[in-house]
This record gives C-alpha cells, sequence and structure tokens, in this order.
C-alpha cells in the first residue's frame, strides 16, 4: 500500500483551502484505490490550541485513511536562486510521501536554493513548489507541473492565474516568477528574477542567448 501526504495551511487557527484539499484527496484515492476518501476533513480536522496562534503546517499521512496527523510552527523558506534540472520520466503526480527521487535531484541544485524541474523541454515545478511567471500583465503556470497543487488549482479557478506550457527556451520572454504551494501564497515570497535562473546543463544549448541567464547565480543558501 502506496503511503501519501498532504499539507494544509493552519493560519488563525483555520485551514486555508480545506475544499481543494479535500478534492485532491479524494481524487488521489480514487485513482490509486479506485474509491473515494473515507474521511472528511471538515468534520475530522481537530485544530490544537497551539496551532491558532501563529500560522502552523499541517501535515496528513494517509492511504484509504488517515494515518497520522501533526501540527508545525511553519516559517517561511529563502529562496532567491534556481538551478534548471533534467527530471527524465520522474513521475510525481500524486503527493506520495516517498520523494526519494525528486530529493536526489534537488541535491544537483549546486550554490542555488532550490531546482527548477524539466520534462520534455518545459517547466514543470521547483523541488516543493508550483512556479508562476510573469508575462507582462498577465500571471501563468506550467501547464503540465510535476504535481498540481491546491493553491495554484484556487488561483487558476478564480482566474489569478492561467495555464500555459513554458518551454525551457522560451524563459526569455519572462521577467520574474513566483513560488506557490499550500504553505506560501502568491506573493507571499520575493519574486525570482530570471537572471537567478542557473541554466545548469542547458548552458550551452543554441536556444539560450549568452548572458541571458546566469551560469552560476550567487550562492544564496541559508
Amino acid at each position: 500500500m502506496c503511503l501519501l501526504f498532504e499539507t494544509i495551511r493552519i493560519e488563525n487557527g483555520k485551514p486555508v483551502n480545506l475544499f481543494w484539499h479535500q478534492c485532491r484527496m479524494d481524487q488521489t484515492c480514487r485513482q490509486l484505490f479506485g474509491e473515494n476518501a473515507t474521511f472528511n476533513l471538515g468534520k475530522e480536522l481537530r485544530i490544537p490550541l497551539s496551532a491558532k496562534k501563529t500560522v502552523h503546517k499541517c501535515r496528513i499521512t494517509y492511504d484509504r485513511h488517515i494515518l497520522n496527523v501533526e501540527f508545525i510552527p511553519y516559517q517561511m523558506p529563502i529562496i532567491r536562486s534556481l538551478k534548471l534540472v533534467e527530471a527524465g520520466q520522474l513521475d510525481y503526480s500524486h503527493k506520495f510521501l516517498d520523494r526519494s527521487a525528486i530529493n536526489k535531484l534537488f541535491e544537483k541544485r549546486g550554490g542555488c536554493d532550490d531546482v527548477i524541474l524539466v520534462k520534455n523541454g518545459l517547466i514543470s515545478d521547483t523541488s516543493f513548489c508550483n512556479v508562476v511567471f510573469e508575462a507582462g500583465e498577465k500571471l501563468v503556470t506550467p501547464t503540465e507541473p510535476l504535481l498540481k497543487g491546491v493553491r495554484r488549482a484556487s488561483l487558476i479557478a478564480a482566474g489569478v492565474i492561467s495555464e500555459a506550457p513554458v518551454r525551457v527556451d522560451a524563459l526569455s520572454e519572462f521577467k520574474q516568477l513566483f513560488l506557490i504551494n499550500a504553505m506560501i501564497g502568491l506573493g507571499d515570497l520575493p519574486p525570482i528574477s530570471i537572471n537567478n535562473i542557473s541554466v545548469g546543463d542547458y548552458q550551452n544549448s543554441s536556444n539560450f542567448e549568452p548572458g541571458l541567464l546566469l551560469a552560476n547565480p550567487p550562492e544564496t543558501r541559508n
């Protein structure tokens, strides 16, 4: 039996995007186990007093049933630079507890804070966030992310962002990007300049203009 997990932002003592979390968990259970989830987050999630004063991460481990729930104080990460890394045939279409394949790709980040995973020449995600590119007055997220996040789904439904394929060789069309996930809202972290993306193995590609992207952005790991 494969194990999965869900991460929910608890803010002011209330879960954020609970509807979208339930939808994703239902869809995961249907696709993997042939049935809807046997739990209702709205009725079963009990938030402790300790998680009602500051932002907490609620981490739920589950299969057909909820196996464990924990609440952890949350601190925003610092991400200023990214490195393009080829993800090959990596499949993480569900939020599996086993992230070993992603962790191995994360280890290729070099001096950057995180990686941007590339599949078939298309941008997907970082190691733990969906990405949103600023294209003029529009905000665009890749059509084929590694994992379709709940924050991403809610922003698409609200018309705040739209989907489009984002090719590696089209990065020069964008000025900057934002990182989002269940814990990180749009604009919660400062935008990352396209100039702070290391092209890595792509730096010798004829599709890149010299100097467009930094081959070795400054080390900013914290």
